[in-house]
């Protein structure tokens, strides 16, 4: 695992370092402050292995020249590695495509010498956030918390609960255990008739872990079967933040 998390931390330093060269064309319209991202969850694939061999490595090497290249192209806003405390996640890390449509980040996510050799699976996703994705430059990185939300055995699109109210909600929990815990990211996933596409994320700025982990199981929806939830650790750059920031005003 701690291989696994050396490479994806490369991967996203070479991300951090390709500007974005298609946000105008992929404005929203004037004044929504939200545009859609085709979010890739990155998983092990049919051939993933944690062992280390100079074929994985060469493989490895294709891989990142391959982010390289679609970082230099402009369709990727950020990306980074994810992982747990426990050591093993099913989520390995994240992509934020900015492209026309989901079957273009398809495409581009195809592309992958990791993927095509199955070591990797991506799965893409809509998701609706901010129209600015930003960090700090000269680029650092730091530790941020997050907690992807999927429908749970009793979700229904009755009982799918309000994503708004469960953003405010769930800060200002967060807030309890720490005055300097703030919302970074937020945003729902596009509504899917798939069981297993995921219903919402939040990437949070926190002390730790288990702060978030313990807000997220006191909420009502994961409680009464709603909502299943996975929380992870997500390595990015400094100063992450979406703009404009409008939405997480009443919190600050």
């Amino acid at each position: 695992m701690k291989n696994t998390i050396v490479l994806l931390l490369t991967l996203m330093l070479v991300l951090s370092c390709s500007e974005s060269e298609k946000q105008s064309e992929q404005a929203a319209p004037e004044g929504s402050g939200e545009k859609t991202y085709y979010v890739g969850l990155i998983r092990p694939g049919a051939t993933w292995t944690a062992e280390v061999t100079p074929e994985l490595e060469k493989l490895q090497e294709a891989h990142l020249d391959n982010i390289q290249r679609l970082a230099d192209s402009g369709w990727l806003a950020l990306a980074g590695p994810t992982w747990a405390d426990s050591g093993y996640s099913y989520i390995l890390g994240l992509f934020f495509f900015e492209t026309e449509d989901i079957q273009q980040a398809k495409k581009l996510t195809a592309t992958d010498p990791s993927v095509q050799a199955r070591r990797l699976n991506v799965q893409i996703h809509p998701w609706v956030g901010s129209s600015g994705l930003k960090y700090d430059e000269p680029v650092e990185m730091t530790a941020y918390e997050m907690v992807i939300y999927y429908k749970g055995v009793n979700w229904s699109s009755v009982t799918e609960p309000d994503f708004d109210s469960l953003r405010i909600w769930q800060a200002q929990e967060l807030q309890k255990f720490d005055f300097e815990s703030r919302p970074i990211i937020s945003g729902p996933f596009e509504p899917s008739i798939n069981a297993e596409a995921p219903s919402s994320m939040f990437i949070y700025k926190t002390d730790s872990l288990a702060w978030l982990e313990a807000v997220v199981s006191s909420a009502l929806p994961v409680r009464r079967g709603i909502l299943d939830p996975v929380v992870l650790h997500f390595y990015g750059p400094v100063g992450l933040r979406e703009e404009p920031y409008e939405s997480n005003q009443e919190l600050q």
